[in-house]
């Protein structure tokens, strides 16, 4: 199984320029064609939050103008960024997200079993995961031992990168609780932080997605001023073949020359 993750797309309806220089629709519609080039295609596209920079309809229009053009089925995830009600009222077809509460889902037709939690706190930066979903999370993983992959927004873990954070998912002990139960979850995924990042959290392995927009500078212990580094618009492919460990690869996305023989 291929799934190819995407995060922090940050649309922007009118294309307008982050900073002056940054142009996150084109970098996500690139990002788009290098996913639609790969050699093998992606069974399921996960899209794990900030997808609208400010949660306007319009801009989940673009979005999905442009994400269809890959042809495979893709899953949504709020960020902070995000707005439920419009996420709803633009994916109304989208059959796995909730009508009402938070956008929880599970989904069950491919050989991992997929979760999605919603950490989207109103109008704040930083993420929690309610009771509601707590409970709901503990259910789900409490009714079958399919290996599950846990897609978030907000890391549940610390990254060292002290002023993202401040801002992530701010009760992820109470996460982590409920996750180290069950053996059978083999990686939680989220995006937020804009880089790669891996470790082991509650027993299992956890990962950041760096974004399709601008990425973060890695900055490590000490507090920062918000700011952005044109490194390239990357997402990543999380490969599962039978029994063996589940593989995340982190892809790149720009012009570097092509393939050279050696």
């Amino acid at each position: 199984m291929l799934i190819a993750q995407i995060t922090d797309i940050h649309i922007r309806a009118k294309s307008d320029l982050v900073a002056g220089r940054f142009d996150n629709t084109a970098s996500f519609a690139e990002t788009v064609k290098t996913i639609a080039e790969m050699a093998q295609k992606p069974d399921i596209l996960l899209v794990t939050g900030d997808i609208a920079d400010s949660g306007k309809v319009s801009e989940y229009e673009v979005f999905r103008q442009i994400i269809e053009q890959l042809a495979i089925p893709y899953l949504l995830l709020p960020g902070n960024h995000d707005k439920r009600d419009a996420m709803r009222q633009v994916f109304a077809d989208h059959g796995y997200l909730p009508q009402h509460g938070p956008l929880n889902w599970v989904v069950d037709n491919y050989p991992l079993r997929l979760i999605g939690l919603d950490s989207l706190v109103d109008d704040k930066p930083y993420g929690m995961v309610s009771g509601e979903t707590l409970n709901w999370l503990d259910a789900r993983l409490a009714e079958t031992d399919r290996q599950t992959l846990i897609a978030i927004h907000h890391p549940p873990f610390s990254s060292g990168m002290k002023s993202m954070d401040a801002i992530s998912c701010l009760n992820g002990d109470e996460m982590a609780e409920i996750v180290s139960k069950y053996q059978h979850v083999i990686i939680t995924t989220s995006g937020h932080q804009h880089r790669s990042v891996q470790t082991i959290w509650a027993g299992t392995m956890a990962n950041i997605c760096p974004a399709t927009s601008p990425q973060i500078p890695l900055i490590l212990g000490v507090e920062t001023t918000p700011q952005i580094i044109k490194e390239p618009p990357s997402f990543q492919i999380h490969y599962k073949r039978d029994n063996q460990p589940l593989v995340t690869h982190t892809i790149p996305v720009g012009d570097f020359g092509g393939l050279v023989d050696v």
